[in-house]
């Protein structure tokens, strides 16, 4: 409902004309429009109205008896319980289709600011010079790097998605993951805190495991020359455009595997996390201005 509340704020806004949502928050207009989002949006809301209907049905449903009680009439609760519970498993799978999909929207959000994260990142980096640590020199971007600005890039989108990533199944196990909740246990441990239960070895490295392994990041386009060259007429300030895709983990039963089909080409079966499990894959885009080298900054000398 959260979500329902953000996209209709940022939509009356802009029906409105009101510039109410800053140039950093850009990412978050794209994503409440986005298709995931308006999948999950629709879901929620057909589920909401027939939740609402069932309810009222049974309320119906059990209004003679009721009159017929105060009226001191024979008690007919058994066939009650009968209706109720006919209309049970529908009102189950309609609440399951409401928490699913409101996952599917919050995922979404997550995915649209991990491009975010990723095109901001690329837009610091790449005027970087990173001649000390490997051979990019500034607006220099080697794609092939393994330990260069495009995995600086790639690391910032999988952070993003990390909240919303599934720790359900051991995956291969990375070393990175294991080494943030180590740095987080030690946080807590360094302030004399006990450190809260999803600070867990196992849990966070199977969820980092789950975001780089479902994460992809690619440059759309830039006005660099992704080869390591720097662009013809020495562009200062290049637009740099990065897509990220996210396969997000459907992970509530019967609800995942109905998303799962209504999302066609979208939705992937998740083989590494056993049989019937489905993802549905969460596409962004963040186009941002790299900031240019800066060699503005004065070196200051000290007698």
């Amino acid at each position: 409902m959260l979500a329902l509340g953000v996209m209709a704020t940022v939509g009356l806004a802009a029906w409105a004309g009101m510039d109410v949502v800053p140039a950093q928050l850009g990412w978050l207009t794209t994503a409440v429009t986005s298709g995931s989002f308006l999948l999950g949006a629709g879901v929620l809301l057909t589920a909401t109205v027939g939740l609402v209907a069932v309810v009222r049905m049974l309320y119906l449903a059990g209004r003679p008896y009721r009159l017929a009680r105060r009226a001191g009439a024979a008690d007919d609760g058994g066939a009650v319980i009968i209706e109720f519970a006919l209309a049970l498993p529908i009102a189950l799978m309609l609440v399951l289709l409401m928490v699913q999909s409101s996952l599917l929207m919050a995922g979404n959000l997550c995915v649209h600011y991990a491009a975010y994260c990723a095109a901001r990142t690329a837009a610091v980096q790449i005027p970087a010079d990173w001649s000390a640590r490997s051979a990019e020199q500034p607006n220099d971007l080697f794609t092939a790097a393994a330990d260069g600005k495009m995995d600086a890039v790639r690391r910032a989108a999988v952070w993003a998605v990390l909240p919303v990533s599934s720790s359900r199944e051991k995956l291969d196990e990375d070393d990175r993951g294991r080494l943030l909740a180590e740095g987080l246990e030690d946080f807590f441990d360094r302030y004399d805190r006990t450190p809260p239960g999803w600070v867990s070895r196992e849990q966070l490295a199977r969820k980092y495991d789950y975001a780089a392994r479902h994460t992809e990041v690619a440059l759309e386009h830039t006005a660099l020359d992704v080869r390591g060259d720097p662009p013809d007429g020495s562009v200062e300030s290049p637009v740099v455009c990065v897509a990220v895709k996210h396969t997000f983990y459907l992970s509530i039963p019967f609800a995942g595997r109905l998303l799962y089909f209504l999302a066609g080409e979208d939705g992937e079966e998740l083989d590494g996390l056993g049989a019937g499990e489905y993802g549905l894959a969460i596409r962004a885009a963040t186009s941002l201005t790299c900031e240019g080298p800066q060699e503005f900054i004065e070196v200051e000398y000290f007698n």
